[in-house]
């Protein structure tokens, strides 16, 4: 067996245009590239100007991922990130639109009362998973689904104690019904 590596080559460019969830330009966007294997590119992390536009140089010459987030706006609080993948920079023009999210909230207890910490809660229309997140210290969690998602959604809380599946359930969530409150149980 003979293995032949070949140099990467950072020649390459990819002009990144990042769109607001209205369609406007959006200026201050932090826009960052990651290789093949998801390491982030050196030097592959800009922001937008007015125009909306940042200009990623010295890119691998293989596959990439282009994201985009919404930094320093109070507005952009639940914005979603945007991403694009995969790529091979060719000096063309990307466009990313960041979307407009709808953000779960809520909290976990024990059965008996107390804040559940480490449990993982999903959100789930139909049977697809759009958004997660794991409890904090205090048993609270807050993640975004994508705001074009219909609704209304399935919340499942859940967590192993020994050989025992703890979970908590919430059918029909919309975000009308605001914060969750969720307390776990033995499941079946």
């Amino acid at each position: 067996l003979v293995l032949r590596a070949r140099p990467l080559s950072f020649d390459r460019a990819l002009s990144v245009r990042v769109l607001a969830p209205d369609g406007s330009p959006l200026r201050g966007a932090q826009v960052f590239a990651r290789d093949a294997r998801g390491g982030l590119v050196p030097g592959a992390n800009v922001l937008t100007d007015a125009e909306g536009v940042a200009a990623l140089t010295a890119l691998p010459d293989g596959d990439i991922s282009v994201w985009a987030k919404a930094v320093r706006l109070a507005e952009a609080e639940d914005w979603m990130d945007a991403s694009l993948y995969p790529l091979l920079a060719e000096g063309q023009t990307a466009t990313l639109r960041i979307r407009q999210g709808v953000r779960v909230r809520g909290m976990v207890e024990t059965a008996a009362g107390e804040p559940a910490a480490g449990v993982f809660v999903s959100a789930y229309r139909r049977s697809d998973l759009v958004g997660s997140a794991e409890t904090d210290a205090e048993g609270g969690f807050s993640f975004l689904v994508p705001g074009d998602t219909p609704m209304p959604l399935r919340l499942l809380a859940q967590r192993w104690e020994g050989r025992t599946l703890l979970q908590a359930t919430v059918d029909r969530w919309t975000p009308e019904r605001g914060d969750v409150a969720m307390a776990l149980a033995a499941g079946e």
